[in-house]
């Protein structure tokens, strides 16, 4: 898996390679630490919970979407269900 920022990214198997969008970003952008681990801890909760990485991924990035908007990641980080 490779993640673009704001153009999503790409996941890689052996039936191939597909992209996923990324979520759209809050306005205005505050600032961007803790967005990748943001998306990368909801990507680990959701594959653990048995999604496919397609759909891990797609459910995953609104997560890392959501700290961009503060300076601070936790004050905006959305809360895994």
């Amino acid at each position: 898996m490779l993640t673009d920022g704001a153009r999503g990214g790409q996941i890689e198997t052996a039936a191939g390679v597909v992209r996923f969008a990324a979520s759209p970003a809050p306005a205005p952008i505050v600032g961007s630490y803790g967005a990748g681990d943001s998306f990368a801890g909801a990507l680990t909760f959701f594959l653990a919970r048995g999604l496919d990485p397609y759909a891990a991924a797609t459910r995953a990035a609104p997560y890392g979407a959501a700290v961009l908007a503060s300076l601070v990641p936790l004050d905006a980080q959305r809360v895994l269900a």
